[in-house]
């Protein structure tokens, strides 16, 4: 009798107990700066843990960064190859924020030309998933010093904030993109001669953000996707 009770218990717990829901994921996408390799630690000060308690866990945030990473597929460590790359393909996403562009720039890669359409084909390998996300194209951090791993001032912080802006504006139109994230501009990027204001922001090796930096990049996200409307 007593072993009849306990299956009859066993089976109505197993019916009481509904199923969680999975959360909605927002994919953050991009390199070194994404993945948070100047944090103090990446798993909890990166912007993707700091968004991720901006929405106090009703959202699962996923850190798919890849340092050295490049858009372009003929960089040299193109994203398109990576795991991470697959791994944020098959997270179904709600929300995608794609940060690449600072590896582009090294002085002996760059091409505007086939960065332009890479990326493209990067936004529409999202926007082609069954459930299309809303994706958001987010300008990388200025660059403080010329030719810091041999990447190019002039490209990060002059040409790659135009492109991606006519980037994003076009993709808009055809309701692939949602939005921007004008991660420059929070960085410093309108104001480089005003260094002083934010070197705290910034670490020491002029391209990748502090602590303090990674919350204000997570802020910039945080306000494209949920209140820049």
């Amino acid at each position: 009798m007593k072993c009849v009770s306990s299956m009859f218990l066993g089976s109505l717990l197993a019916i009481s107990v509904p199923a969680v829901a999975a959360k909605d994921v927002i994919a953050c996408v991009g390199d070194s700066i994404t993945f948070g390799s100047t944090a103090s630690d990446h798993e909890t000060t990166s912007y993707p843990p700091n968004l991720s308690r901006m929405l106090a866990g009703t959202m699962d945030v996923m850190n798919f960064g890849v340092s050295g990473a490049t858009m372009m597929k003929g960089g040299d460590l193109p994203y398109w190859e990576q795991q991470e790359y697959k791994n944020a393909l098959a997270s179904n996403p709600s929300v995608v924020v794609i940060q690449l562009g600072t590896n582009d720039a090294k002085n002996y890669q760059w091409d505007e030309n086939a960065y332009v359409e890479d990326y493209q084909a990067m936004i529409d390998s999202f926007a082609s998933l069954a459930v299309p996300p809303d994706i958001f194209i987010s300008i990388p951090p200025p660059l403080y010093e010329d030719n810091v791993y041999e990447m190019m001032q002039p490209i990060i912080n002059v040409e790659l904030p135009s492109i991606l802006h006519d980037l994003a504006e076009k993709n808009m139109i055809k309701r692939k993109v949602k939005g921007i994230v004008d991660v420059f501009n929070q960085l410093g990027g309108a104001e480089l001669d005003n260094y002083e204001f934010f070197c705290d922001l910034q670490s020491c090796d002029a391209c990748h953000p502090s602590d303090a930096g990674y919350t204000v990049l997570a802020t910039a996200v945080y306000k494209a996707i949920f209140m820049d409307k």
